[in-house]
């Protein structure tokens, strides 16, 4: 069997490094969304408040930082991480 293969390139397996790398990239995304989720906690604890200090409902504040935080978070699902080192 080697003999007929011998010729031919070799191919890159993926090793448990690799997957090791992927989960942990996946491990620091959720924790940005938790992240998210405190200052979620937090923006909505300000914002109730707020709405019983005033004796009125205002307009929900919170909508515009976390969503912009949000948007950018499902961005970074779709943008490539920049992996140069600085020995380039």
């Amino acid at each position: 069997m080697a003999e007929v293969v011998r010729d031919l390139p070799a191919v890159e397996k993926s090793t448990a490094m690799d997957v090791a790398h992927t989960r942990s990239e996946w491990r620091e995304y959720l924790d940005e969304w938790r992240w998210w989720f405190g200052g979620a906690v937090v923006m909505n604890g300000i914002w109730a408040v707020q709405w019983i200090s005033d004796g009125e409902a205002t307009s929900y504040w919170p909508l515009w930082p976390l969503g912009i935080w949000g948007i950018i978070l499902i961005a970074m699902v779709f943008m490539p991480e920049d992996k140069k080192t600085d020995k380039d």
